[in-house]
Formats: C-alpha cells, structure tokens, sequence
C-alpha cells in the first residue's frame, strides 16, 4: 500500500494539527477514530460572519459573488461545468 509509507508523517501532521495549532479534535479510537474541526478553529472561520435570511439576492448580485469566488480558486471549464449542472 502506497499510504503506509506515510503514515508517519500523516501521524506527525495529525499531531501537530491537533495539540500545537488545535484545529481538530480526535474522537473514537483505533478503526473508528475521526477527526473533525476544533470549535475554537470554527469560532474564529465564522467570526465576522453573519446569515441573514431576510435579505435577498437579485441575480446580478448571486452572479458577481459567484464569479468573485471563482476568481480566487483556479478552476478548470470542465470542473466549473461539473459544479453547475443539475443532476438529472
């Protein structure tokens, strides 16, 4: 298996992600262990950030944030094609 040959560093990377920077957290133990976000880590992500589901979006506003967002990731056409059609 391609993965066991790093498994220590993937153990080490884990570590350090929790204990030194603690953005996840562990749960489980052996096969079923997981990680997941810290709440600290998710507190200071949604920091600044509201929801407010009274205000509206025109379409030209939906399209400028779309198109802000899709700036900032170098996305292929076939991936930016992948995301926007509907299943079916």
């Amino acid at each position: 298996m391609r993965y066991l040959a790093h498994a220590g560093r993937l153990r080490d990377k884990l570590a350090a992600l929790e204990y030194e920077l603690r953005v996840v957290e562990r749960s489980g133990s052996g096969r079923g262990m997981a990680y997941r976000l810290s709440r600290r880590a998710e507190a200071v992500m949604n920091a600044g950030t509201a929801y407010d589901l009274t205000m509206r979006l025109d379409k030209k506003a939906i399209t400028v944030r779309i198109l802000t967002r899709l700036k900032d990731r170098s996305l292929t056409n076939q991936e930016v094609r992948a995301a926007t059609l509907r299943p079916g």
